[in-house]
């Protein structure tokens, strides 16, 4: 199975349909790249100088703190490239060598709205239906 999702990103408009339900392989790449994206995370609040476990940091430390879109794009791409089937964006070949860089906003619109279809699909998985 499928799912088909439509770009909210203007500059990319269309759809994209991603791997429903993830094969074990793509579950496995894509938890890493949350593991990479999470110690980036913690890197960045330490040179910050926030020194606390990611699970305490608050909202207002993380606002401190900014990963840029070419990083996040780094860490995430090759899973994110791995989880879709076919992509149908407006200016993006099908199927992409890699994610956009450029421009800025645009791009991290991108990879945020990708990167947050494919994370509802593990917390799908782990809901339980009232009985």
């Amino acid at each position: 199975m499928s799912k088909v999702i439509t770009s909210p990103v203007k500059k990319w408009s269309g759809t994209v349909t991603i791997s429903d339900p993830l094969s074990l392989p793509q579950a496995v790449k894509f938890q890493q790249a949350i593991r990479d994206q999470a110690a980036l995370m913690r890197k960045a609040l330490v040179e910050a100088g926030i020194d606390v476990e990611l699970e305490k940091a608050k909202k207002t430390d993380f606002d401190k703190v900014r990963i840029s879109t070419l990083k996040v794009n780094e860490v995430y791409g090759e899973a994110i490239l791995d989880c879709v089937e076919e992509w149908n964006l407006e200016g993006i070949e099908n199927p992409p060598e890699y994610l956009p860089g450029t421009p800025g906003v645009s791009a991290g619109k991108l990879s945020s709205w990708l990167i947050n279809e494919i994370t509802a699909l593990f917390k799908e998985d782990e809901e339980v239906p009232n009985e």
